[in-house]
């Protein structure tokens, strides 16, 4: 029986587009833990970040059934959303509301030990890593009883980082709540959690130790399957980072995605050195789209960013891909340490020279916590907020090179 003197309040605060969930896969895994482990009441809402922060505080306030010590509030911090999430800790505070504050996300998990409280003011405690658990045992014990990977406010602050069995995780998408699926019938699909890899602009990898993944047992997916058959999912994306690494289980995943009826659209993330004739097989009978982030092939800049491509490979896997007509598209990222426009250039024709469905080229944004943040002096990286934090020049290009990197990447699309 749940508690009728707590409740956790879930929110949510970004922007989606048109075709996505309402609920993203986070936040749903975090309510899925709450109502299955949990003795109290869960509410979730969803909030635009687009809207006021004293609109937002309103909507939150009115979403609180019980005002004081019972009602926690748990918000999810990204570098998408910093700026709001702080500006609506702030409203909500300054309109009397007193609830027990929550923070997680990647902009908590990769924030340095001693700094949180200084950008989240008025929140009273900060979960970094997977926080199903944590956030669960902490609201059901009223703050009395912390797991790893919590940090209460004002206390040293000792860095661990919350984990979870994937064995015994609950499922976002097997419980008594609908479905979280976009108007389209599209989903977020999580089949291993966590990243091998610790390259130096990315913060997808996770907490941990490089090479820490946890897959999702089969069993469960395959449940899953059934029930995004029972409610018509037509187009899947796969989050993992990278889905056909070696050893995981990507060849089963695949061979119960061939049970699923209703699947129109499946795209995933890959590596180029990890492609295999089978895999290639599986994805093509599907319809599959791979997506293959070679960021740049300049050997300078794939040091400085601990990304290296082994090209041999490269062309090995794209014979397969155009033998089997599988689609698949390349990722590039401009505005790398030791880039120029003519670096850029190189990239850009050799990633067209593999004729891939499409080229995406990306700004380098520093995610918080990631070594490229971390070393931007090195680099002398400037960095200009435009909703996310990119980088606009550096020691080896201007803000004028920049722009016409900038103008390169979008007449690839």
């Amino acid at each position: 029986m749940k508690s009728t003197n707590k409740t956790l309040l879930l929110v949510n605060l970004s922007e989606r587009r048109r075709k996505d969930p309402d609920v993203p896969p986070g936040h749903a895994s975090l309510a899925a833990t709450a109502r299955k482990r949990g003795h109290f009441k869960v509410i979730e809402l969803m909030l635009d970040a687009a809207h006021s922060a004293a609109h937002n505080a309103r909507l939150v306030l009115s979403s609180v059934p019980q005002q004081g010590a019972t009602t926690w509030v748990a918000i999810g911090a990204f570098v998408f959303n910093e700026h709001s999430v702080r500006e609506l800790v702030s409203a909500l505070r300054q309109q009397g509301c007193r609830s027990p504050m929550v923070l997680g996300g990647a902009s908590v998990s990769f924030t340095e030990a001693g700094q949180l409280e200084t950008l989240f003011p008025g929140i009273d405690y900060f979960i970094r890593g997977y926080a199903e658990n944590a956030l669960t045992k902490l609201v059901e014990s009223a703050g009395r009883v912390t797991a790893t990977g919590v940090h209460i406010a004002g206390r040293r602050d000792q860095r661990e980082f919350a984990t979870v069995d994937m064995a015994t995780l609950a499922s976002p998408y097997l419980g008594t709540q609908p479905i979280p699926i976009g108007p389209d019938g599209f989903l977020w699909w999580e089949t291993v959690r966590g990243c091998p890899f610790r390259c130096a602009f990315c913060q997808h990898s996770g907490p941990g130790p490089a090479g820490a993944c946890a897959q999702m047992p089969i069993s469960r997916l395959q449940q899953e399957i059934e029930a995004f058959a029972t409610a018509g999912v037509r187009d899947i994306k796969i989050i993992d980072p990278c889905f056909n690494f070696p050893h995981s289980h990507h060849l089963a995943v695949l061979s119960l995605l061939a049970r699923l009826p209703t699947l129109e659209r499946l795209v995933m993330e890959a590596r180029f050195e990890y492609v295999e004739e089978r895999f290639v097989s599986q994805v093509a009978c599907l319809g599959g789209e791979l997506e293959f982030g070679i960021q740049t092939i300049v050997p300078m800049e794939e040091e400085a960013i601990r990304r290296s491509n082994n090209q041999q490979k490269i062309q090995e896997a794209v014979r397969l891909l155009h033998r089997y007509d599988a689609g698949f598209t390349i990722s590039l990222i401009y505005g790398l340490p030791h880039q120029t426009p003519a670096s850029f250039q190189q990239t850009i024709d050799y990633a067209q020279s593999l004729e891939p469905t499409a080229i995406n080229a990306f700004p380098l944004a520093l995610y918080r916590g990631s070594r490229l943040e971390r070393d931007r002096e090195v680099w002398e990286l400037t960095v200009k907020d435009k909703g996310l934090p990119l980088v606009i020049s550096s020691n080896s290009f201007t803000r004028e090179d920049y722009q016409h990197m900038e103008e390169m990447a979008q007449s690839l699309r």
